[in-house]
């Protein structure tokens, strides 16, 4: 059966409520779609359930407008509930990718390679929408995270025939360093500070592609 893929490329924001809280989100959200970000990911760990879905419905609400894909990190009820258009899977939940495959073809679905290109390659023969490796480069959210080589990602790209995502400690100051190698960067404290600026700065860096 043909599925329709939405292309995960450019600037993929992170947003969690660790960094953005309720009261921000909105304007959060507006100010960085208008700066560029093509697809945005609710990671939102470590609050509740019914807190989750309500910030997960005010950013799909604004994201619509803009008609830009959210995915929801790590737990399938919440896109099912809400009709978000995709799904991240990291370790933890890997085995949720198959069933999620065959019951919904439409969604967007993502899975987390880490440093492990023959991973990245399993999930991209099973069906995955793209990958993401990292962390790139010194993550402030995730400092225990190891750091992939760039040759990996070289080698990604020459493998791969789904987007690449690299994510970890990407700012506008770094990211040309692996822009080459990459469909989409991911980032999440890049953007807290300065949302617009932030995000056009990174989605400049994809005009060129």
């Amino acid at each position: 059966m043909h599925r329709f893929r939405i292309k995960i490329r450019g600037v993929y924001a992170i947003i969690d409520a660790m960094y953005v809280d309720d009261d921000m989100l909105a304007e959060f959200t507006h100010q960085i779609l208008e700066g560029g970000v093509s697809a945005i990911q609710m990671r939102d760990k470590n609050i509740s359930i019914d807190r989750r879905l309500k910030r997960l419905r005010t950013v799909l609400n604004i994201a619509r407008t803009y008609n830009v894909p959210v995915i929801v990190n790590d737990i399938p009820e919440l896109q099912q509930a809400t009709g978000a258009q995709g799904i991240h899977l990291g370790r933890d939940e890997e085995h949720l990718f198959l069933p999620l495959r065959k019951l919904n073809n439409e969604i967007i679905i993502g899975i987390s390679a880490y440093q492990d290109l023959n991973r990245a390659l399993h999930f991209a023969l099973e069906g995955a929408d793209y990958v993401a490796f990292g962390s790139v480069f010194p993550s402030p959210s995730e400092p225990h995270r190891k750091k992939v080589p760039l040759e990996v990602l070289k080698q990604a790209k020459e493998m791969l025939t789904i987007p690449i995502v690299g994510i970890g400690g990407i700012t506008p100051e770094n990211a040309e360093q692996i822009i080459d190698y990459v469909d989409a960067i991911a980032v999440m404290n890049a953007l807290v500070k300065n949302p617009y600026d932030s995000a056009r700065a990174l989605a400049k860096l994809f005009e060129w592609k």
